[in-house]
C-alpha cells in the first residue's frame, strides 16, 4: 500500500471507530465547551482506554515490534510527569488558551467516553539533550495524569529504556 493510499485508510478507520461527530467542527468546539467547565471529579469518571494488549489491533501509530524496536510498557504517571520534557504544554494544566491544544485533549476525551482506546504515547531518549522526551503523545499523558491514572502505558524506544527505568518507576502488567 502506498504512502497516500495508507493515509486515507487510517482516515476511514479513525472515521468508522470514533463516527461521524468527532470529525464535525461545531460538535467537538461544543464538547470543548463542555468539558473546560466540567468539574474535575466529573473529568474522572472518563476513563482511559488505550490501544495495547488485548485492544493492540486499534494501535495506528506505535504498536510494538522488531521493525519500529519498540515496545509498550506500564509506568507511574506522576514521575512520568515530572521526568519528561513537555516543551511548550505545562502538565499543571489541562486546558490552555492554544485552541490546537485544547482539541488534542477534546479529540482524546470524546474518544475515551465513547468507549475508543487511544495509542499510549510514544518517549524517546534525547542523546543531544539528554532528557526524555515525547514523540507523539503528550497531551494524552497529561489528560490521563489529571484523570488521576496512578499508571499508564507508553510506547517506549528499546534504546531509551534503561534511561527511562532509572528515572521512573515501572507499574507491574
Amino acid at each position: 500500500m502506498d504512502g497516500e493510499n495508507e493515509f486515507e485508510e487510517i482516515i476511514r478507520i479513525l472515521k468508522q471507530e470514533s463516527g461521524n461527530n468527532i470529525n464535525d467542527e461545531e460538535y467537538r468546539e461544543n464538547q470543548k465547551e463542555r468539558y473546560m467547565t466540567m468539574k474535575l471529579e466529573d473529568l474522572k469518571k472518563i476513563k482511559p482506554l488505550w490501544a495495547t494488549d488485548e485492544l493492540m489491533h486499534h494501535n495506528i501509530g506505535n504498536p510494538p515490534g522488531d521493525l519500529d524496536n519498540l515496545e509498550h510498557i506500564s509506568i507511574n504517571t506522576i514521575q512520568l510527569i515530572e521526568a519528561v520534557n513537555f516543551q511548550e504544554l505545562n502538565p499543571k494544566n489541562l486546558f490552555s488558551t492554544k485552541q490546537s491544544s485544547n482539541m488534542s485533549f477534546v479529540t482524546t476525551l470524546i474518544r475515551w467516553e465513547n468507549g475508543q482506546p487511544v495509542d499510549p504515547p510514544t518517549l524517546c531518549y534525547n542523546k543531544e539533550k539528554e532528557y526524555l522526551e515525547f514523540t507523539d503523545g503528550r497531551h494524552r499523558a497529561i489528560l490521563a495524569h489529571h484523570l488521576g491514572q496512578a499508571c499508564i502505558p507508553v510506547a517506549i524506544h528499546r534504546y531509551s529504556k534503561q534511561f527511562l527505568i532509572e528515572r521512573v518507576k515501572l507499574c507491574p502488567s
